[in-house]
């Protein structure tokens, strides 16, 4: 039976192009853990032609792909807007950042600050207007691209979003796409956005859609499933979802990412057994799939098998010390067993990853605590509770809820 959740909508319009190609790449065994940078929030509600509706879809893909989403915009109003949407679709989870600030302050820090490699870049915060304001426009986006540029992955995507003129570049683009083509990009596709990529070898991946195995027609019926099967599992049609994905894998018994996706399905229906099984398979495939072992992480911790659930986290970084939420996992098995410095460890490395990370901030002050460094463990609660204030309500004991809120 299918779910209640809001179905999630397909842009009839300026941008189903390059939001279909975004899709089909982000949906590709490239991009298992996407980062996402957005710089602009999406600011009405169904109105897809007013502005795309960019940071649901964007939060859709990061939720199925397992990766991050930060949103970043000056205004509260759409911080609100964004919220109220993605609660509609199911989309607001701990992987969407929405962040008030501005975006250059925002793009300086990212790239002084934080390691984790950009993978797809959306350019669209000031706006195109005739006059002064296009030149603000245009001079700003290629500024924004020139402060993030070093801090990019080698199969980064930039997306540039109101592009008035496809011969000059008028609109947001301007200036940054001759920019981005001096520096080597290509472009893969041009309309009312333009996607561009990094390597020039891209253009060869992605004439079969960024997946390499598609040299047979079972093989594109097998890929045909997977999207399909991603799209019922975004709007939360979970059951045609597996179906889906069970189609798949029988033409194609050796699909890690449908493997994957089912145990992600399972997992999310409490199914620990049959989630287990799905990520052990996809190990049996793809020795190399991160997110499988941090998935069965999660699962042995549950069942109370903190010794399988280090392995499977400390194989996950082994993978990819990336992975925040690895650390802050493997911090949390620490400090139940007594471990403290080694769960402080990992909360600083969460934190090197995700400076945002209130639920690590919370988690090292607990560890410090525990160790009576009482002024530590404050500073680490007065940041936490800036990030997240709803962490505190009913966690912590009251001479330090005294000291935080008096």
């Amino acid at each position: 039976m299918a779910s209640n959740k809001k179905s999630f909508i397909i842009p009839p319009y300026g941008r189903k192009e390059t939001f279909n190609l975004v899709q089909d790449i982000i949906l590709s065994s490239l991009y298992n853990n996407p980062v996402i940078v957005e710089i602009g929030m999406t600011r009405a509600i169904g109105e897809w032609q007013g502005d795309g509706y960019s940071t649901p879809f964007f939060a859709y893909l990061i939720n199925v792909m397992n990766g991050n989403l930060f949103s970043i915009d000056i205004s509260e109003n759409a911080k609100r807007t964004c919220e109220h949407i993605l609660s509609k679709y199911g989309l607001l989870t701990d992987r969407v950042n929405l962040i008030i600030e501005d975006a250059l302050s925002f793009l300086r820090r990212w790239s002084n600050d934080v390691e984790i490699p950009i993978d797809l870049l959306y350019l669209d915060a000031w706006d195109y207007r005739e006059g002064e304001a296009a030149k603000i426009s245009e001079e700003s986006h290629l500024e924004a691209f020139k402060i993030i540029e070093n801090s990019l992955s080698e199969r980064v995507l930039i997306l540039i979003d109101d592009i008035h003129d496809t011969e000059s570049f008028k609109g947001k683009g301007r200036l940054v796409i001759p920019y981005l083509l001096n520096k080597g990009y290509k472009i893969l596709y041009l309309g009312y956005q333009c996607l561009l990529s990094k390597k020039e070898a891209r253009m060869e991946r992605l004439s079969k859609s960024a997946i390499p195995f598609l040299e047979d027609l079972d093989s594109q019926k097998a890929f045909e499933y997977f999207k399909e099967a991603v799209t019922f599992q975004g709007r939360g049609q979970i059951d045609e979802a597996i179906m889906l994905y069970q189609k798949a894998i029988e033409i194609k018994p050796d699909y890690d990412m449908a493997y994957y996706n089912l145990g992600n399905i399972f997992r999310e229906k409490g199914n620990s057994n049959d989630a287990e099984s799905c990520y052990q398979k996809t190990l049996q495939i793809n020795p190399n799939h991160e997110w499988a072992h941090f998935n069965l992480g999660i699962i042995s911790k549950e069942k109370g098998q903190l010794t399988k659930a280090i392995d499977h986290y400390r194989k996950t970084l082994q993978l990819n010390p990336n992975i925040e939420e690895a650390h802050f996992n493997l911090g949390i098995i620490f400090q139940e067993k007594g471990q403290l410095d080694e769960s402080i460890a990992c909360n600083y490395n969460a934190l090197q990853l995700h400076p945002y990370y209130a639920e690590a901030y919370l988690n090292l002050g607990k560890a410090l605590e525990d160790k009576d460094l009482i002024d530590e463990a404050l500073i680490c609660y007065q940041k936490a509770k800036k990030i997240k204030p709803t962490l505190f309500a009913k966690i912590l004991p009251l001479n330090i809820m005294l000291a935080l809120f008096c």
